[in-house]
C-alpha cells in the first residue's frame, strides 16, 4: 500500500473502521457507511464525489474532505460541495503526491482551504479531533 510506505503509520482496514467510529462517536452522531455496486462515476466505484456527497447531506458543515493522491478527477465536485457546505477542505501538495491529478484538480476548484503533505496532514487532522473533542467537553458544560 502506496500510503504505508510514506508514513510510519500502521495502516489497516480494522484501523480504518476504528477511526470512523472514533471520530463518528466524538460527533455524537450515530450514522452508517455502505459501499454501492452502482455504475462507475469518474471511472471510479467507489466515487469520492459521491462519497462526499451523501457526507455533506449527513454532516452538512460538520464535516472534513481530504483528497490524496490520484489519476483523476474524481473528489473535485466533492470538495466543492464540502467547501459551500462550510466543511474543512483539505488536499495533498501535488509535489508530495504519486499521482498529482486528484488532488491538483481538488486545489483548482478553488475550494481547498488546506494544501499540505501526508506528514502534516496526519498530525493537522489529529489536531482538529482533539480541539473539536474539546469544543463539544467545554459547550456540554454550559
Amino acid at each position: 500500500m502506496w500510503l504505508k510506505q510514506k508514513t510510519r503509520m500502521k495502516l489497516s482496514l480494522p484501523i480504518f473502521i476504528l477511526h470512523l467510529q472514533i471520530i463518528t462517536f466524538l460527533l455524537r452522531i450515530k450514522k452508517t457507511i455502505a459501499l454501492s455496486n452502482d455504475e462507475k462515476v469518474n471511472y471510479s466505484r467507489p466515487s469520492i464525489d459521491l462519497l462526499f456527497e451523501s457526507a455533506v447531506r449527513v454532516y452538512q458543515s460538520n464535516l472534513a474532505g481530504v483528497i490524496l493522491t490520484g489519476a483523476n478527477d474524481d473528489g473535485a465536485r466533492g470538495i466543492s460541495l464540502i467547501a459551500r457546505a462550510g466543511g474543512i477542505t483539505i488536499a495533498q501538495s501535488p509535489e508530495s503526491a504519486e499521482f498529482k491529478v486528484m488532488p491538483q484538480s481538488a486545489i483548482n476548484t478553488g475550494n481547498v482551504k488546506f494544501v499540505m503533505d501526508i506528514i502534516r496532514m496526519s498530525q493537522f487532522l489529529t489536531e482538529l479531533v482533539i480541539q473539536r473533542h474539546q469544543n463539544q467537553r467545554l459547550n456540554s458544560k454550559d
